[in-house]
């Protein structure tokens, strides 16, 4: 790489221009919410992180979700401390250098103007600066990534199998962070078949599995489960296969929160009450595969429409996302708006392929692509989940724009013309307006969700802030508004100084899921201040999150005794009676939430929820259409709505 360097100023200015723009964003997020708060993935990794650098080890038995980048935060806490500031900065780096690592796939496949011309295009592509700073997996898969493929470059060009070793060792270690990397290593089995090269490709295999195996090793010996990581692989399957699937990631009606830990419980719980017995995570995986797999199989039209649902948004310009959202951060760090994106780079990378790929044809880059394309189909597009894909678009929109150069130095208009129409037509095409993607577009729910996390924090002023920027962009987002009535409800509450703090103590260790020890902390304060009906139904919260369905039904019952037009609290109970396994009962508590509050969709929803289990599909497609007519456009519950229909026509 210096050598590159010492001889290359345009390179060296590209690379600057890539480190400036990734401190840039970090120095201006970092007084933000996208570094004050950690959302759903990040906050996991980061717990386990600080776990794991106490000495405490991993929290949980066999790895449910990637082991990579927790040990990795480990590593950079121990060395500067944990604050996400070091991360930013090592990762800002590690993207920095993926500009190069791009630079150098386009050099030595397509010359050097087409590597510098991808390098700059990735030095300001505006969807690797913002994951640069993230505390998310996405920039040391890139880097991974693309080290596995500079390196099979090189061996082609050398022939030493040392090449092989360390690709395959960088994909063994992609995979620990996210596994849609084995495609491509399957496909490269292929690749290596037809040129005879089968022991190269056995080569490639055993580099991978020297990082791959320790990791199976420990989870037999902590589990008895033989897999890199348990139930995320069949959760996410079915979350993207199932009859309510829209494309993307989706909530299931049986988890209570996108949150890592409340996944995995409510996957395995409901999981087991299907069954009727208890599971291990891996077999609670293995089921959840094969109800992904009963959809395909029983139902392949609407599994045909959703595979084509999934091709049109992976090549879409939304950025779909299920952690931290991309748009949320250009309202923060408003550059980000003024970077290339999907949008341009996509158009103009597939009319390259198509018009000058036929004499330029890269095998290995195409096989790259076609994995995560497959990866995505098989489970759900996001964001992160094609991030991978981008750096080749980059290589072959340079090499678009370098054969547009070279065909207009030689006046060959007719090539050109071909060129310009195609792009100009995929643009259409990838740019075109979705209602999917205008509710992505709009983070509505991503100010709502940073709301709830910075009131777990005790941040009131901040969390105010957030709902107050959500409703601006929807007036009428009903969990909002009742976010913003529970806020303003707080200042009424009569604590003393002392007795807020302690409160605030309370609801932060709740937040950070050490719900035994908030209930200790709750229990003693309604001792000490009677008449607080919101006490109670915190500390019914706590007792509800750790299995003590007793208590939790006296602390409720005692709110109701104080506040008997407590709509919250009547909520609670109602989910309360579903895990009690209740059902008549929880739906006599949701509706009574709701004749308390109408416009309780959260309510609603699971009062439709409820009633579609009990077989009272009329019901279910009440309740869940009226919310929709409160939120239009709600493309999930759509879906579900949609699906009581059909039954109810087929009469299933």
């Amino acid at each position: 790489m210096l050598a590159f360097l010492r001889r290359d100023p345009i390179l060296i200015g590209i690379l600057c221009l890539a480190l400036i723009l990734r401190l840039a964003y970090a120095l201006q997020a970092s007084s933000t919410p996208l570094a004050e708060v950690l959302l759903l993935d990040s906050d996991f990794y980061d717990r386990q992180a600080r776990s794991l650098l106490t000495g405490e080890g991993w929290t949980e038995g066999v790895f449910f979700m990637n082991p990579l980048y927790p040990y990795l935060l480990a590593f950079l806490y121990w060395i500067g401390g944990p604050q996400w500031g070091v991360v930013a900065g090592v990762q800002v780096l590690i993207g920095t250098t993926n500009c190069w690592l791009v630079y150098a796939l386009g050099a030595k496949t397509w010359g050097r103007q087409v590597g510098l011309a991808a390098a700059g295009l990735g030095a300001v592509y505006g969807v690797f600066i913002f994951y640069d700073s993230a505390l998310l997996t996405a920039t040391p898969i890139l880097f991974l990534n693309l080290l596995a493929l500079y390196c099979l470059l090189r061996w082609r060009e050398t022939g030493a199998p040392r090449w092989l070793w360390i690709a395959g060792g960088s994909m063994g270690l992609s995979a620990l962070a996210r596994p849609l990397i084995l495609i491509y290593l399957l496909l490269l089995g292929r690749w290596f078949a037809a040129r005879r090269q089968t022991r190269a490709w056995g080569w490639l295999v055993l580099g991978c599995g020297l990082v791959l195996g320790p990791v199976l090793a420990r989870n037999w010996l902590v589990g008895g489960e033989f897999a890199l990581t348990t139930s995320s692989a069949g959760m996410n399957f079915y979350v993207g296969n199932n009859p309510q699937a829209t494309g993307i990631y989706a909530q299931a009606d049986f988890v209570p929160s996108a949150e890592p830990d409340q996944e995995r419980e409510g996957f395995l719980r409901e999981a087991e009450r299907r069954q009727g017995h208890p599971l291990t995570p891996a077999s609670a995986s293995a089921y959840w595969l094969g109800e992904g797999w009963d959809f395909i199989r029983l139902q392949p039209d609407q599994y045909l429409a959703l595979l084509w649902r999934k091709f049109c948004l992976f090549w879409h310009e939304v950025e779909s996302q299920n952690n931290l959202s991309y748009y949320f951060a250009q309202d923060w760090v408003p550059f980000l708006r003024l970077t290339p994106n999907w949008g341009w780079v996509a158009p103009l990378a597939l009319a390259a392929w198509g018009v000058w790929g036929s004499a330029r044809r890269e095998t290995l880059l195409e096989l790259y692509c076609l994995a995560y394309l497959l990866g995505c189909l098989l489970f759900f597009v996001s964001s992160e989940y094609r991030l991978p894909l981008v750096p080749v678009l980059l290589l072959w929109a340079a090499l678009g724009l370098s054969e547009g150069q070279r065909a207009l130095q030689r006046r060959q208009w007719g090539k050109l013309g071909v060129a310009a129409l195609a792009t100009g037509g995929l643009a259409v095409l990838v740019n075109h307006a979705d209602p999917l993607a205008q509710r992505l577009h709009s983070r509505r729910v991503d100010y709502y969700n940073f709301a709830v996390l910075y009131e777990r924090r005790s941040e009131y002023p901040r969390a105010e802030e957030m709902i107050r920027r959500c409703l601006e962009i929807d007036p009428g987002f009903a969990p909002a508004r009742q976010t913003q009535a529970r806020l303003e409800q707080h200042r009424t509450v009569n604590l003393s100084p002392a007795d807020e703090e302690e409160a605030a103590r309370g609801l932060r260790l709740y937040g950070e899921g050490r719900y035994a020890a908030a209930a200790a902390v709750f229990a003693v304060l309604v001792a000490r201040v009677p008449g607080q009906a919101r006490l109670h139904n915190t500390l019914g919260l706590c007792y509800y999150k750790t299995g003590q369905f007793a208590r939790a039904d006296e602390a409720y019952q005692q709110a109701l005794t104080l506040d008997p037009g407590y709509a919250l609290a009547h909520y609670n109970l109602g989910l309360l009676r579903l895990a009690q396994g209740q059902p008549a009962q929880a739906v006599g508590a949701l509706q009574q939430a709701l004749a308390l509050d109408p416009q309780y969709a959260a309510a609603r929803y699971r009062l439709g929820e409820v009633l579609a289990r009990q077989g009272d599909r009329a019901g279910a497609r009440e309740a869940w259409g009226r919310i929709l007519g409160q939120f239009p456009g709600e493309a999930v519950l759509q879906a579900k709505v949609d699906s009581l229909k059909a039954r109810a026509v087929g009469g299933d």
